[in-house]
């Protein structure tokens, strides 16, 4: 009877450890997945912008409003003006948005915490300053930087 105990709690301890492994796996691949979705966004609103798609600027408004998997992004197009609230505020369309989903979230942004912009020039495509992103995911406790640089190079 010990013997079947113990065999128990030993199953008991490697299940737990499996399935903890695999949620773990799983949060990570999500994070990368994101990261990679939004390195393709940027240089497709990237090229969209070199083409002047629809005879406009593009870019992509990125928002981190309070709580947690609310986290989201829009690619705009239109004449840009300023940073606003959302594309609209800001000059222009929104095109598309994506929600980062549960569990994921952008790290807070530099001047203000809660949204900033990556703006491509009209014509030649080129970002107009370095903007770095940060994804994060609150499950498995890691994160992906993406770094737009002026020269149109975008790295993660």
């Amino acid at each position: 009877m010990v013997e079947l105990i113990i065999v128990v709690g030993i199953i008991a301890i490697m299940a737990t450890i499996g399935v903890s492994d695999y949620l773990s796996t799983r949060s990570q691949k999500r994070l990368e997945l994101a990261a990679e979705v939004l390195v393709r966004e940027l240089n497709l609103t990237m090229e969209r912008s070199r083409s002047q798609e629809d005879g406009h600027q593009w870019w992509i408004h990125f928002d981190n409003p309070a709580g947690s998997g609310n986290d989201f992004y829009s690619v705009c197009y239109g004449i840009y003006t300023a940073l606003g609230v959302d594309c609209v505020a800001e000059g222009g369309v929104e095109s598309k948005r994506t929600n980062l989903g549960t569990g994921l979230g952008f790290s807070d942004f530099v001047p203000d915490p809660t949204k900033i912009n990556v703006v491509f020039f009209k014509a030649t495509g080129l970002p107009t300053a370095t903007t770095i992103v940060t994804i994060k995911s609150t499950a498995a406790g890691g994160s992906k930087t993406i770094t737009v640089n002026p020269n149109g190079s975008i790295t993660f």
